[in-house]
């Protein structure tokens, strides 16, 4: 009777992990960007955090919200750093969610990071970048590592097109990466 009972709770708690592992939308449904409504419009906020390298990487924080305020926190290696605000009007935020549907955005996985990554090439000393897309009360956020090579390259193209609509670079400036000391590697199946 007991080895039943062990087996039963085990096999309910695998059962439970794997549904958590496989859904980051637990208790929302995951809303299709493609056909938001305009009072969905109204409650999506966007959110970006680029984060620094070895090297002069901006860091800085953009957010858009779906009713076209904007929001930027620069803190190093950009022109402005502090706190700005912005406009971005309907048709941008329009167009950026059609970037975010176009690219999957919520059902791509949501660890591209350096502690996580599992490509078998993998690059050191280079930026991050994390975003979060909410639309009422679900949301879906992605860190990507830049040198984690097997991510998704619409995660790139999202972020650039964020950057885009928020007009960022009056802010950051035209710095590039600027990435020092990186270094790539092949991984072997073995490690």
């Amino acid at each position: 009777m007991r080895k039943s009972w062990v087996l039963t709770v085990v096999l309910t708690m695998t059962a439970v992990g794997g549904v958590a592992a496989a859904s980051p939308y637990l208790h929302a449904q995951s809303p299709d960007l493609a056909s938001l409504s305009d009072s969905d419009l109204k409650s999506v906020t966007i959110r970006m955090e680029r984060k620094g390298c070895l090297g002069e990487c901006p860091e800085y924080t953009i957010v858009i919200n779906g009713d076209g305020k904007v929001e930027y926190e620069g803190r190093h290696n950009v022109k402005v750093k502090g706190t700005r605000q912005g406009k971005a009007d309907r048709e941008t935020i329009k167009w950026l969610i059609g970037v975010l549907a176009h690219a999957k955005f919520m059902e791509v996985a949501d660890d591209y990071s350096a502690n996580d990554c599992h490509c078998r090439r993998f690059c050191t000393d280079m930026p991050s970048a994390v975003s979060e897309v909410s639309v009422g009360s679900a949301s879906h956020r992605v860190w990507h590592y830049y040198g984690c090579t097997c991510a998704p390259e619409s995660l790139s193209d999202v972020e650039a097109a964020i950057d885009e609509a928020a007009k960022a670079r009056r802010w950051v400036g035209n710095k590039g990466i600027g990435v020092y000391g990186t270094s790539c590697r092949d991984v072997s199946q073995s490690d």
